[in-house]
């Protein structure tokens, strides 16, 4: 029991801390004396703890007198102070604590045993610790520079080591001319002493898989797939939209405040666009007042009527890492528009949503106390216009006397990594180059990782090479054998674009330049030589847009389908319910790609995913979708997919390589549209067009309807 004088004093300085007014309650006060015994704190630090429990979200939303605590609230400050007080004794504790207990073992705890040592302890009947004897862990073999003596024709010299380093000894290469392996063949070149060093076990069981080329998913059936020609090639014009990060960029150098201006000016675009949605929208609906005028409104202005604003979806918690949940979901506005406040949203009265952080949408509903917006509706901003293309460009794209200009333009496409998790031999990679050169596709499109940075192997420095030279030795032959597929009628087109984990590019920021980019072209030029990629082969950067005659790409290969997955908070309607679908389709994946398209970025997500993305938004103009594709290609973790979506096809191609299995690639066929009456189309404006200013009619490309997708297995 407290003596009387130390009850006072701790009275007084309770009083003190929390003000005159706590002395009309004397159970509170008693309360707050004895948490100044039991967590063993002073009167100014528990006041201090109670201000920092009002100032969290829940207490700050309820109308509670927080002047003077409650039993209530007294109840949950004790909770958090045990919390406090259970941590503390962790951290003090450390790992020989009774919260962890673990077996102490005398041979592993730095001390160091001889000969003599150990006979001595046999001597003493310690026989019973060897059963505490652990084998010691694996010494990882390190990357050991290259350098003119550690190498010879390709092979390690492992005698030529250089002084200081350490490494492994590695196996000797067979002097066999090809390296076999359970029907994997791999001719005859400078990458052979490479496979055989780096290939593992696991390869035979990747060579043993039993469903090699399974056809997983076909899109498009009705449309006939495109076959090899050995004596003809589609036309393949391809161009590089404008506005493409094609050039190395100082990074690291982004502003805070070009960072908010950015995110600012974003809400600015959307409102205009989306009011100008709701507007249409009104006009096709139910007749409205036409005195009355559609027009953005501050969100944090308490009205009784109806409000119409536009903002960005964010996450109202404290906690590190929390997701976005029914309780936690607020709209952030812009300066212009409402200051910059946050408005947290009730979704209560909602059948259906999908929303995720940094989503940008119109809500209606009402606000009668400045708070919290009862949402009734949720406005989403329209699509990009759709690409066109008027006769005289198609005519110019699929000339008449080419008698190849009715072939299809077949596209394979696939998604690293290329190599399985236990080996480096990219045996996948190899079957790939095969199947290539069986059906020789007019255009190759390979997204990193080529050299996966996250690859076991890499990570722990089990590799005896430089990384580059690996690229030059797996990728950059196979890359060349892939442009001679076609002997005939001139090389495949191959296309590669990296990522953000590629070992061998010197920008891990996104949006991010070409795989040898450099600051000038002089720097480019010298880093494709040093990754050995011919010059043949296009180096595009991610994301990218592009077209291939008509037909618009827009190619990525950050996950960003998986990253926005993770943050997803989404309310699909029941069946038979009036809510729109086509707002909240209830297939994931579309619902993801139609996230990427409405919202006119490769990363809408925001604030990036943590270890991910290294968003630099001072290049956010090659993240803007210019218009609506005929082809979005993104690769993700996700399951692989191919459908159409608001006239786009949308592929997920999946990846090339799963841990230690094989993956799946895509394949497309598109066919072109019907080029007699489009010529007839185009001659007939030639005759009647009196004007050179007169505008061209264009024509929908309408790929969806005139293309065939495959994901088949590798």
């Amino acid at each position: 029991m407290l003596s009387a004088v130390e009850s006072n004093s701790s009275r007084d300085d309770i009083l003190a801390a929390f003000g005159p007014r706590l002395a009309a309650h004397s159970d509170v006060l008693d309360r707050l004396v004895s948490y100044t015994q039991i967590f063993n704190v002073s009167a100014e630090d528990l006041h201090a703890k109670w201000e920092a429990y009002t100032l969290t979200p829940a207490v700050q939303r309820s109308d509670a007198d927080l002047t003077v605590p409650t039993l209530a609230h007294l109840d949950e400050l004790q909770t958090n102070l045990l919390r406090m007080q259970r941590a503390a004794k962790q951290e003090v504790l450390g790992a020989d604590s009774l919260f962890n207990v673990r077996d102490r073992n005398l041979f592993t705890e730095s001390k160091m045993f001889t000969n003599d040592s150990l006979q001595n302890l046999f001597a003493e009947g310690n026989e019973d610790m060897l059963s505490g004897l652990r084998t010691p862990a694996k010494v990882k073999r390190k990357v050991v520079p290259k350098d003119a003596a550690s190498y010879s024709a390709g092979r390690y010299a492992g005698n030529n080591r250089t002084p200081g380093t350490t490494a492994t000894t590695p196996k000797t290469p067979s002097s066999a001319s090809r390296f076999q392996n359970d029907g994997i063949s791999f001719p005859s070149s400078p990458m052979t002493p490479i496979a055989e060093r780096l290939a593992s076990a696991n390869a035979t069981l990747f060579a043993d898989r039993r469903n090699r080329n399974k056809i997983e998913e076909v899109l498009n059936e009705q449309v006939p797939a495109g076959t090899r020609n050995a004596e003809q090639s589609a036309p393949c014009d391809i161009t590089l939209l404008p506005g493409q990060q094609t050039n190395g960029y100082r990074y690291m150098y982004e502003r805070l405040i070009d960072r908010g201006d950015y995110l600012d000016d974003r809400i600015e675009q959307f409102a205009g666009l989306i009011s100008g949605s709701a507007d249409n929208e009104a006009a096709t609906g139910e007749p409205e007042d036409p005195s009355t005028e559609r027009f953005v409104q501050h969100p944090g202005v308490p009205t009784q009527g109806s409000i119409f604003t536009v903002g960005r979806i964010c996450c109202d918690a404290v906690v590190d890492k929390a997701k976005l949940n029914e309780q936690s979901v607020t709209l952030e506005s812009s300066r212009a528009i409402g200051a910059g406040c946050r408005v947290n949203l009730d979704l209560r009265e909602l059948p259906g949503y999908a929303l995720f952080p940094g989503q940008l949408l119109g809500v209606e509903g009402t606000n009668t106390n400045g708070k919290i917006i009862n949402v009734s509706k949720f406005i989403q901003p329209p699509l990009p216009p759709k690409a066109t293309s008027t006769p005289s460009q198609l005519c110019s794209y699929y000339p008449e006397e080419n008698p190849a200009s009715g072939l299809p333009v077949n596209v394979l496409i696939a998604n690293g990594p290329y190599t399985l998790n236990d080996s480096l031999g990219y045996e996948p990679f190899e079957d790939l180059v095969a199947h290539i050169e069986a059906e020789a596709p007019d255009v190759v499109i390979l997204q990193g990782p080529f050299v996966d940075a996250s690859h076991p192997m890499i990570e722990e420095g089990n590799v005896d090479m430089e990384l580059d030279d690996l690229f030059r030795t797996c990728i950059s032959s196979r890359v060349a054998r892939i442009l001679r597929a076609k002997k005939d009628t001139g090389p495949v087109k191959v296309i590669l674009i990296p990522s953000t984990r590629d070992a061998c590019s010197e920008w891990v920021s996104f949006p991010q330049p070409s795989l040898a980019a450099g600051l000038n072209e002089r720097e480019a030029l010298e880093r494709r030589r040093e990754l050995g990629i011919p010059g043949e082969v296009m180096l595009f950067p991610n994301p990218v847009q592009f077209t291939i005659n008509e037909i618009v790409f827009a190619c990525c290969s950050t996950d960003i389908l998986l990253q926005m997955s993770a943050e997803e908070l989404a309310r699909v309607p029941k069946t038979g319910t009036e809510a729109a679908t086509d707002v909240v389709p209830p297939h994931k994946i579309s619902r993801l790609f139609r996230h990427v398209m409405s919202q006119r970025s490769f990363y809408p997500l925001f604030p990036p995913a943590l270890n991910d993305a290294c968003l630099d938004l001072s290049r956010s103009g090659a993240l803007e979708l210019q218009a609506t594709p005929d082809v979005l290609i993104v690769g993700s973790r996700m399951q692989y997919m191919a459908r159409k979506l608001e006239g786009c096809i949308c592929v997920n191609p999946g990846l090339l390589v799963m841990g230690r299995a094989g993956g799946t690639f895509a394949k497309m066929s598109i066919w072109p549209l019907d080029l007699a009456r489009i010529r007839e189309m185009a001659k007939a404006r030639g005759a009647d067009a009196m004007d050179d200013d007169d505008e061209e009619e264009a024509i929908g490309n309408a790929v969806d309807e005139r293309c065939r997708v495959v994901i088949q297995r590798i």
